[in-house]
């Protein structure tokens, strides 16, 4: 052990540091290593599949290339959001490279704030026809409304929470709370 470290302190250790050591009085020196992983989320035939638009991706493969979990796959198929695939003979079902961008679509809609019955209206208007940019501009103007809505509801809790603590001196018994005797307050109106 070296001078200063606990078993329990000690960062990660890479296995190269091991390797090729002899001996037990041998202490491998400590490396901290990066927390983060890089790694490609393709495997080689998957990447042809997606590049040639092929439709034999497994669930799993669909799963991994669109950075989600099979059980979100699944939900997506039930939610209508995913077109279900039938079943092949072998039981397994195979996916398209478009289904790949399908669900990265989701997830992108869904990192903006849209809920998941306001990106299947988002979907629908793509192959809607007779839809313009107008009807997609309409719901994003729709969803800043509601986000500006949130916003200005959250500052006026942010302020009626900022008023509390101003009035808690922090001292004294819980029985004593003003934080704690105003939400009492609400309850009993």
């Amino acid at each position: 052990m070296t001078a200063g470290h606990t078993p329990n302190s000690f960062a990660p250790i890479r296995l190269d540091d091991w390797n090729g050591r002899a001996g037990a009085n041998y202490e491998p020196r400590a490396v901290r290593l990066d927390l983060v992983v890089p790694y490609r989320v393709y495997a080689g035939t998957m990447n042809k599949a997606m590049t040639t638009g092929e439709s034999h991706l497994t669930i799993g493969q669909l799963a991994a290339g669109a950075a989600v979990r099979v059980g979100t796959v699944r939900y997506y198929e039930r939610c209508g959001l995913l077109p279900r695939v039938p079943r092949l003979a072998s039981g397994y079902r195979r996916y398209g490279a478009d289904a790949v961008e399908r669900l990265r679509f989701i997830r992108a809609a869904q990192a903006l704030g849209f809920s998941l019955a306001e990106i299947r209206e988002l979907l629908s208007l793509r192959v809607r026809p007779g839809a313009s940019c107008a009807d997609v501009r309409a719901r994003t103007n729709d969803k800043i409304g509601a986000i500006d809505e949130r916003i200005s509801e959250l500052q006026r809790i942010r302020a009626a929470l900022v008023t509390l603590a101003v009035r808690c001196t922090g001292a004294g018994p819980t029985s004593d709370c003003p934080i704690l005797d105003a939400l009492q307050a609400r309850v009993s109106r």
